[in-house]
């Protein structure tokens, strides 16, 4: 069976000044989209979670949605399963369901919902207890069986977090918590079967992944709201999880949970991951599972310019005003930046978003700039050099090739 693994869209977001929408960009990510599922011959998609950016998403949003969906399904012949996020309003999401269902699309709002059955010419998908079902692909002859979990919030999971006694601290919200998550992916991993693709897909924090600032909300409460990795159960062939950004493999999973991270850049710490959708590749005699990473193109990335000068911030703009990214300004300045220098820099740069002006004396400048010069590393003006020229920090793929570079230059060297 051929998965694709994605999350995180965050339809109708915007950016921190609520005047720039990223709809055309997440217009453009569903085209790649797919054009991605046809290409790969995808059979299932799992969308895991944070579909839409609020409870009560645009309209143009939610016509973006359903668009994608109808897409997706391929007149029913590729089966679509997803999952409510913290920032879905599940009943909102699963409005649609006699609709979708039709088409081979199946979401799961709470985890108290059940899966419908359903048939027609290419899948089939039977109930087996609350968001645990199967789907039958009868082109290939494989059946998965998939254990979903929605964003399990203390109000979804219908429990409350606390103690009878008066020893309650943090560290014992964060064990209940995990083990009634656990708890119930357990009773739903019952079901998985070596003749079966066995697959989960929720929308929680695992402790140990690494985090994002800025659109990553309620991430977790002190710690609360954390789920260890020994809760999940062992048994399944691929973990596909969202609700972190950064796209990475799930530690203490043995290297079968994944995040798929955003599909787009949604804010300032992100702006150094790259995006992607994770392509899965598993059958019952075919353990454990291939997962390769699907690059994905950045349509209008977010890039961060920083200015020792007014002056030199108005020049760069006007030279880089036909770039097309989200362009996040700080400016090293010993007076403010004036209304007409603000509008100069507006005209010449679409989509500026000033961040930052930090007032610094002529003398703290040169101070500070002397000293970078004299402790940078060869890595430092590298990345300094990057940034002159692009405007923006290299991503990890570049300064990772360049220190297998100076590496294997070294090691050059002392063979010589």
């Amino acid at each position: 069976m051929r998965i694709l693994h994605t999350s995180d869209w965050h339809l109708g977001t915007w950016l921190d000044t609520r005047d720039k929408s990223r709809l055309p960009e997440q217009i453009t990510f569903i085209d790649e989209l797919c054009r991605i599922c046809e290409d790969e011959k995808i059979e299932l998609v799992i969308i895991a979670g944070d579909i839409f950016d609020t409870y009560v998403p645009p309209a143009e949003a939610e016509a973006l949605f359903y668009d994608a969906m109808e897409r997706l399904c391929d007149g029913g012949k590729r089966c679509i399963v997803a999952i409510a996020g913290n920032h879905d309003d599940p009943q909102r999401l699963t409005a649609a369901n006699p609709i979708l269902l039709k088409h081979g699309v199946i979401i799961i709002g709470t985890p108290n919902e059940c899966a419908c059955d359903f048939e027609n010419d290419f899948i089939s998908v039977k109930s087996l207890q609350k968001c645990c079902f199967e789907v039958h692909i009868k082109k290939s002859g494989e059946t998965a069986v998939v254990a979903a979990m929605p964003y399990p919030s203390e109000k979804r999971l219908n429990e409350r977090l606390t103690c009878d006694d008066d020893t309650f601290d943090e560290a014992t919200l964060q064990k209940n918590y995990s083990e009634k998550v656990g708890e119930l992916l357990g009773e739903m991993a019952a079901f998985f079967r070596d003749e079966t693709v066995n697959i989960i897909t929720g929308h929680f924090y695992v402790a140990g992944g690494q985090t994002s600032a800025g659109i990553e909300r309620d991430v977790s409460i002190g710690g609360g709201f954390a789920v260890s990795p020994d809760a999940i159960p062992k048994n399944a062939d691929y973990i596909a999880l969202g609700h972190l950004h950064r796209a990475q493999a799930v530690a203490g999973t043995d290297g079968r949970g994944f995040y798929s991270g955003s599909p787009i850049a949604y804010s300032l710490s992100e702006i150094n991951f790259s995006k992607c959708v994770y392509i899965v590749d598993v059958g019952c005699k075919e353990r454990p599972a291939i997962v390769n990473k699907q690059l994905l193109s950045c349509p209008k990335p977010i890039e961060e310019w920083k200015f020792n000068s007014i002056e030199e911030a108005i020049e760069f703009c006007e030279k880089n005003g036909e770039r097309n990214c989200f362009a996040y300004i700080t400016i090293y300045s010993d007076r403010p930046l004036y209304q007409n220098e603000i509008k100069a820099m507006n005209q010449a740069k679409k989509d500026i978003i000033f961040k930052d002006i930090i007032s610094l004396s002529e003398e703290e400048k040169n101070k500070n700039l002397s000293a970078e010069v004299e402790e940078k590393s060869i890595g430092e003006e590298f990345v300094d050099f990057y940034k002159s020229e692009r405007g923006t920090e290299p991503p990890e793929e570049i300064l990772r090739l360049f220190g297998e570079i100076l590496n294997f230059s070294a090691e050059e060297g002392d063979s010589e």
